[in-house]
């Protein structure tokens, strides 16, 4: 039996119908993707954070809700945000249902909007959140699974400097829409005004944008190789960030976004660049001015000889040179606040699908999504965890005819 509904109405307009368990206490922020606020879970009496979203609207919002949804509920560390519950779905709106409501930790800000702000950002800070941020890349990647997004903003933070990982795959960045900028290069081309650390005054801010600027040289060079260590270079430019308090590497598009890379760390060995598979890119970069890799420590000259060392390991050109998230936990910029104890692998390794290559149709997603419910509401049927198995082999015909709780 599906839980009662408690309705709220968040400024002028916004409705929320929640499951009468929690308790709605105040508004936290709206967006383009969804509404989200405080309320407490009066079964335990935990804050939590609910957001409303209606992913439904476009296939790939839908499909990155899933994928977010199938992740983090196999997920479960402290530097992770945990998913704590999906609101009740009603048997009689199983097919037609539009808004999802999802329960999460309830987190204070996040590592973007603490940068910008005029707080000090002390060594210390530096060390706790890195620290941090690797154990949870330990356990995420123990697990064969890659967060592809990490910034900032996607880092949650508390007044305890508690940090936790956020947003796998709510991003409405459509990677598939991004045009090959590089196919348009003439060999030797550079963007104008070329510097690092705040290279681009002119610079967009969107949200694929800031995804770019994070992005490891070989996912620039080709948008399909994806690896752990595409994490690994997202955190050096995470670190380089609160070291600088500014962007490390605010590319315009993809082509800057690549001459500024390679300003930064210098024009990769012969061999490294012949293995680059966009023939395109392999030009571009084989044509590029022969540059030598910049000095972090004329870059960041207030920062440690420790924190610098790291930045260099972690920003490193090629991908099998950077370390894994298991070796740089063993840094020594880390020790102050190192406990082996708490720097827990995954017991399982997850199976994923490519919801971005796959083609589901919008009722396919909401039966998955439906799916991923029961895993939290037992008494609404049973929650089947080779679902996405089975109906990704389906035609929308058969699953019209597939019983509601497979």
């Amino acid at each position: 039996m599906a839980a009662n509904k408690v309705r709220y109405t968040i400024g002028d307009s916004i409705v929320f119908d929640v499951d009468s368990r929690y308790k709605i206490t105040g508004a936290l922020g709206k967006g383009a993707f969804g509404t989200v606020v405080k309320g407490v879970d009066t079964s335990s009496g935990e804050e939590v954070a609910i957001k409303k979203i209606n992913p439904f609207v476009h296939v790939v919002d839908a499909k990155r809700t899933l994928r977010e949804l199938k992740i983090l509920a196999q997920l479960d560390h402290p530097n992770i945000i945990s998913l704590k519950d999906i609101m009740s779905i009603p048997h009689g709106i199983t097919d037609t249902f539009q808004d999802l409501y999802v329960v999460t930790d309830l987190m204070e800000t996040d590592l973007h909007q603490i940068i910008q702000s005029d707080q000090p950002l002390e060594e210390a800070h530096l060390k706790y959140f890195m620290y941090q941020l690797f154990k949870g890349l330990k356990y995420l990647h123990s697990a064969n699974t890659l967060h592809r997004d990490l910034k900032p903003s996607n880092l949650l933070v508390n007044a305890d400097s508690q940090l936790k990982i956020c947003d796998f795959g709510l991003s409405r960045v459509d990677e598939a829409a991004v045009a090959d900028e590089l196919d348009a290069l003439a060999p030797g081309d550079a963007p104008a005004d070329m510097n690092v650390a705040g290279a681009s005054d002119s610079a967009v801010y969107t949200e694929y944008v800031v995804t770019r600027w994070y992005r490891a040289p070989e996912v620039i060079c080709d948008r399909r190789a994806y690896g752990k260590p595409v994490d690994i270079w997202s955190a050096g430019c995470i670190l380089a960030e609160m070291l600088g308090r500014t962007v490390l590497l605010p590319g315009r598009d993809q082509v800057q976004q690549l001459a500024l890379t390679l300003e930064l760390v210098g024009t990769p060995a012969d061999d490294v660049i012949d293995s680059i598979l966009n023939k395109n890119a392999r030009r571009y970069v084989k044509s590029y001015r022969k540059v030598e890799r910049k000095p972090f420590g004329e870059l960041f000259p207030r920062a440690s000889a420790e924190a610098i060392d790291l930045l260099e390991t972690l920003l490193q050109w090629n991908p099998l040179d950077r370390p894994t998230a298991e070796e740089a936990l063993e840094h020594p910029f880390l020790q102050d606040y190192r406990n082996e104890a708490d720097e827990k692998k995954s017991k399982d390794k997850f199976l994923q699908f490519d919801f971005e290559q796959t083609k589901l149709s919008i009722p396919t997603i909401r039966r998955l999504v439906y799916n991923e419910m029961l895993f939290f509401h037992p008494e609404l049927g049973e929650h089947i965890p080779s679902t996405s198995e089975r109906v990704l082999a389906l035609t929308d015909d058969e699953l019209a005819t597939m019983d509601d709780s497979a």
